[in-house]
């Protein structure tokens, strides 16, 4: 896919803390910063682009219970975002926000916060797939080029989070997976939430152990994180606006010191 690239240039974007009077202004101007970088009218393009990543053949839907079904290409809705990561950072006890978002596709949600929340320290991704890496990589060079965005407040990295034993994220205090089409083949009726599998909780234990920061939160849409691996759920935004999903809920936790679960061996749940 061609990403195009699009002459309209915004009013330079003032970095440092906002004020409450600049925070409608700011989330305007971010959403047309957002669209000239992900026109909606080139949204097709990008979920094709993650249909041949996860190598679905066009014309070809896949079972709900097709394996690699976290690998689905989706759009988190960006009207929702500043609500949803204000939320999950509200009692966050360091004031220097770092985020990464697991599963960064082509580099929205990433390049949305980092307009939203130009305050932040770093807005990262990390992505399996090259090309969608690749394509969300343009996007921030691009950005940074017209002024959209600060030098380095942006990263992208192409790594598979469940086998790379090397990924580091010492300076991350906030995480963000936009979780509804990962496993979950457990429910908890004291959450009253779908529960992502072993795979997926172990890798984000080791991922999150990486951090060096005192206080940890961790988003997730559709499905919470297991309790007994130290995940604590502190918050849930039940009706969040999602038009891929119809509607989603937002899950947030904070981590807890690592339990005995990392060192056991895997659970096994019928």
């Amino acid at each position: 896919m061609k990403v195009k690239v699009c002459m309209w240039i915004l009013p330079p974007m003032r970095y440092g803390r906002r004020s409450i009077n600049q925070k409608g202004d700011s989330s305007s101007r971010a959403l047309e910063a957002m669209e000239m970088l992900y026109p909606s009218s080139e949204r097709w393009d990008r979920v094709n682009l993650g249909k041949i990543a996860q190598g679905i053949k066009q014309g070809v839907a896949l079972r709900p219970d097709a394996p690699g079904q976290e690998l689905t290409y989706g759009e988190f809705e960006i009207e929702s975002l500043e609500e949803c990561l204000s939320a999950a950072t509200h009692g966050l006890k360091e004031n220097n926000v770092d985020l990464l978002d697991i599963g960064s596709g082509t580099g929205r949600l990433v390049m949305c916060a980092a307009l939203l929340f130009p305050e932040w320290s770093c807005c990262r991704g990390v992505e399996i797939s090259p090309a969608l890496y690749a394509d969300a990589d343009a996007r921030r060079i691009r950005a940074e080029n017209q002024g959209l965005l600060g030098p380095g407040h942006v990263h992208f990295a192409c790594a598979n989070v469940l086998t790379d034993m090397k990924l580091e994220f010492p300076h991350t205090n906030l995480f963000f997976i936009y979780a509804t089409a990962f496993p979950a083949p457990r429910f908890n009726e004291q959450l009253r939430a779908p529960i992502l599998n072993d795979e997926w909780t172990r890798a984000i234990r080791r991922i999150v152990s990486t951090s060096k920061c005192k206080h940890i939160r961790i988003a997730t849409t559709d499905r919470a994180l297991d309790p007994h691996a130290g995940f604590d759920l502190v918050n849930v935004l039940p009706n969040v606006k999602n038009r891929e999903t119809f509607g989603s809920a937002l899950y947030i936790h904070d981590v807890l010191p690592e339990p005995s679960f990392l060192s056991s061996p895997p659970p096994h749940h019928n």
